[in-house]
């Protein structure tokens, strides 16, 4: 089973197997720019608390510790990049070191995908009905509490083929329910 047949509705989508049926892989492009908007804003924070001439030790001291906060989370987002998310035998899991679950199907209560929810960007929520711990790989996924946002550095179409992955599994758990 490849994406295509996702697009094209194919509801005898196999999630419960063991191979992996859909698989999120951050951008390299994407991946490369959000490091390097990062480690500048680093570089930029430390030219002006050495260069600027304002304010005492103290302000200088929070601008590098700021700059410090900066190349951390530009060396973490390019740990990412050697994380994947996958959605295979009936959950939503994270590949790489750590292999974190997100979310079970049978725990996701809802996706959103909408312009005005609050999620990363090219991405998409999952609304569950069981909490988790707080955690963040920071561009690829967050959750807090009963929420867990998807995305970022993924590629649009990938992230909204799996959203409708989950979605059309969910679709067809309430119609057996129901009836």
């Amino acid at each position: 089973m490849d994406a295509r047949d996702v697009s094209k509705g194919n509801s005898s989508l196999a999630i419960d197997g063991a191979d992996p049926v859909l698989r999120m892989v951050p951008s390299r492009p994407r991946l490369v720019i959000a490091v390097a908007v990062l480690a500048a804003l680093g570089l930029l924070l430390i030219e002006i608390a050495v260069t600027g001439s304002f304010g005492g030790i103290s302000a200088r001291l929070g601008l590098l510790a700021v700059a410090s906060g900066a190349f951390l989370l530009a060396y973490t987002v390019w740990r990412t990049g050697r994380v994947s998310l996958e959605l295979a035998a009936g959950t939503l899991r994270e590949t790489g070191p750590e292999g974190r679950i997100l979310a079970r199907l049978e725990d996701i209560r809802g996706v959103d995908r909408g312009a005005f929810a609050f999620k990363p960007s090219n991405g998409f929520l999952l609304r569950l009905t069981t909490r988790g711990p707080a955690a963040w790989v920071p561009g690829l996924w967050w959750r807090r509490g009963r929420i867990v946002g998807v995305g970022g550095l993924v590629p649009a179409h990938q992230a909204k083929l799996v959203a409708e992955a989950i979605s059309l599994e969910l679709a067809k758990k309430r119609s057996s329910e129901g009836g």
